[in-house]
């Protein structure tokens, strides 16, 4: 699939990535600092985080920008919904 909205930013972009210059229409200045760029995943984890050995899937995704919210988890809707569909055939 193709990485979106990833924290690669500046001289961390690679190829064939959408990086933070094309999905945010900002610059490498105005990445905020308390961030840890250049891990590759949607996920952007704080400097103090990684510094902890923090996993990427525990930081938030993209969450400042024009496209705030835009990273979607349709399967957690389902999943919801089969729990619920469980509980009424199997209540408690």
């Amino acid at each position: 699939y193709p990485l979106e909205f990833v924290n690669l930013v500046g001289d961390s972009c690679t190829a064939g990535a959408e990086c933070y210059e094309q999905h945010s229409g900002g610059t490498a200045d105005d990445f905020p600092d308390y961030l840890q760029p250049g891990h590759g995943s949607p996920h952007y984890c704080s400097k103090e985080a990684k510094g902890a050995g923090v996993n990427n899937d525990w930081c938030p995704y993209i969450f400042f920008g024009p496209n705030r919210g835009q990273y979607r988890h349709p399967h957690i809707a389902f999943a919801a919904v089969e729990t619920w569909l469980a509980n009424k055939v199997m209540p408690d």
